[in-house]
């Protein structure tokens, strides 16, 4: 994915109905940033989804 996010949460991931992934990360500045990956394999890049997490991340489904 090619960035070093320096945080105390791991990545979390979620499959995709097309067969791609999402993956959500904790950044040094307390935002959740967000990227995927697309059908050629290729991410997209970094996204920040903004706000200040105050624990891990959860994906419910």
């Amino acid at each position: 994915m090619g960035k070093t996010y320096n945080c105390g949460y791991p990545v979390t991931s979620e499959p995709l109905p097309n067969g791609t992934e999402q993956v959500f990360v904790i950044g040094t500045d307390r935002a959740v940033w967000t990227n995927w990956s697309l059908p050629d394999g290729t991410w997209y890049g970094w996204e920040s989804m903004g706000g200040v997490a105050r624990s891990g991340i959860s994906i419910w489904t």
